[in-house]
């Protein structure tokens, strides 16, 4: 009964307007978040656009999992990254996360997102990048139960809402070896709904540092914030255990959260793994799939 009741909690926050899902995506859930400064997985760009200005190859991916291994609390993710005549760099993503019982879709989110990169300074030593993403939130319900709980009394029709929010992400680089990251989320405070039903999306800022002491490894802290929330502090590893094989391991604090992956590419198809604690509820898994060209 008791995970009945969590299961039960844990949708109705899903059902809430405009939820941020910081572990979107196998690489950023394996390194629990800590992914604003990284270069070896430059692949999750819309928690860093700044990011963009750095990469030469064109990808496309797509990410899927059950949130904490839960049927009806699906997340799927989609971003590439092209290189067009006119416009230069561009990054592009869409995001979706759902609620459905029992064949029925009770809320759904939608995010598509276009991201681009710019080169602020360049050096032998040393870089200045900063990157924008500008991002379409949609926000759909489903009919409500009513008083007679099947939707014959009493209920709300169906409704939808869309607010569009500004991303803003800085990227500096000190001889291949240090790099700082920022990264703020919403920062032109965008507000989805009207009356006493409005409510603004989530804005947080992430500030990190990575140190890659080699080519083949990684390590990034993170310091992240969430408007209204308790500051959480990340940690992410990454290391190439062969060209073609990369484990990823990653830790937060308040809450305790551990990430554990892999990433296995050859001539451009990737495949990657990744499993989330949670602090109350089941692990979640992500799988994802993707092409370079």
């Amino acid at each position: 009964m008791k995970k009945i009741l969590i299961y039960i909690l844990l949708a109705f926050s899903f059902s809430q307007v405009s939820t941020d899902n910081v572990f979107s995506g196998t690489h950023t859930s394996a390194l629990t978040g800590a992914i604003t400064s990284s270069k070896i997985v430059q692949k999750s760009f819309q928690h860093n656009p700044a990011i963009l200005a750095e990469l030469n190859q064109q990808f496309f991916r797509i990410d899927y999992s059950n949130l904490y291994n839960v049927s009806f609390l699906e997340n799927q993710l989609i971003n590439g990254f092209v290189n067009l005549p006119a416009i230069g760099n561009l990054g592009f993503h869409i995001e979706q996360s759902s609620v459905k019982y029992l064949s029925k879709t009770m809320s759904t989110e939608q995010l598509f997102g276009f991201s681009k990169g710019y080169t602020l300074q360049k050096d032998r030593n040393s870089s200045l990048l900063l990157g924008f993403s500008f991002n379409y939130f949609l926000v759909s319900f489903g009919k409500s139960a009513g008083v007679n709980g099947d939707g014959t009394n009493g209920s709300l029709d169906k409704s939808t809402g869309s607010e569009v929010g500004i991303d803003l992400g800085v990227l500096a680089t000190l001889r291949d070896k240090y790099r700082f990251g920022a990264f703020l989320k919403n920062l032109n405070t965008p507000q989805i709904g009207n009356g006493i039903s409005s409510q603004y999306l989530p804005q947080r800022l992430s500030l990190a540092v990575t140190y890659m002491p080699i080519d083949e490894l990684s390590t990034t802290f993170e310091l992240e914030n969430e408007l209204g929330k308790d500051p959480q502090v990340q940690a992410g590893i990454e290391y190439k255990l062969h060209p073609s094989l990369l484990l990823m391991v990653g830790i937060q604090s308040n809450p305790n959260r551990m990430g554990l992956g892999l990433s296995y590419e050859q001539n451009g198809i990737e495949i990657s793994w990744s499993i989330l604690s949670h602090q109350i509820l089941p692990t979640t898994q992500s799988f994802s799939i993707g092409y370079s060209f």
